[in-house]
């Protein structure tokens, strides 16, 4: 028998989405890993597709999907991030692997802010959507490579996730 795909459901006015639990993977551009300090759940999610070129568009990779139940209305969309010092051997770390793509049904939303600091966990705004009641595709797409993403959070509230 098999699983059903995991579905985050709204609780408190929030969904809150540990990256590495996601519904489906749409390409091998993600992997697991679990390997620097501070991250919940069982591990986070790191952009492995591309070590060399320009950030990529938000139609040329498909990423991780993530399915989710909401009752609706206005939400902000968080992802708490870890941006590497440095990352392969070409160069990549810090501001050339700060960013991904966030969408939801299939439509970007946004990037990840481009800037921060390296090599600590951090909560980032990438924008805010409405939404109406009912089920919806949360997407994490490939933008620079060697970015990790332990958390995606949707919420009605208005400050950072806790």
């Amino acid at each position: 028998m098999f699983e059903p795909p995991i579905e985050f459901e709204e609780a408190n006015g929030s969904v809150v989405i540990e990256a590495e639990r996601y519904t489906d993977a749409l390409d091998g551009s993600w992997i697991e890993r679990a390997d620097h300090a501070g991250f919940t759940g069982h591990g986070y999610v790191v952009d492995h597709f591309t070590l060399e070129g320009p950030p990529r568009g938000w139609s040329e990779t498909r990423g991780l999907m993530y399915r989710v139940d909401l009752t609706g209305g206005d939400y902000r969309v968080w992802v708490r991030r870890r941006i590497p010092p440095v990352w392969g051997t070409r160069g990549r770390g810090g501001e050339s692997s700060d960013s991904a793509w966030i969408g939801v049904d299939g439509v970007v939303l946004g990037t990840t802010p481009e800037g921060g600091a390296s090599g600590s966990w951090e909560w980032v705004p990438v924008g805010s959507i409405p939404l109406a009641a009912g089920a919806h595709q949360v997407e994490l797409r490939v933008r620079e490579g060697g970015l990790a993403v332990d958390r995606i959070v949707l919420t009605r509230g208005d400050g950072p996730p806790a």
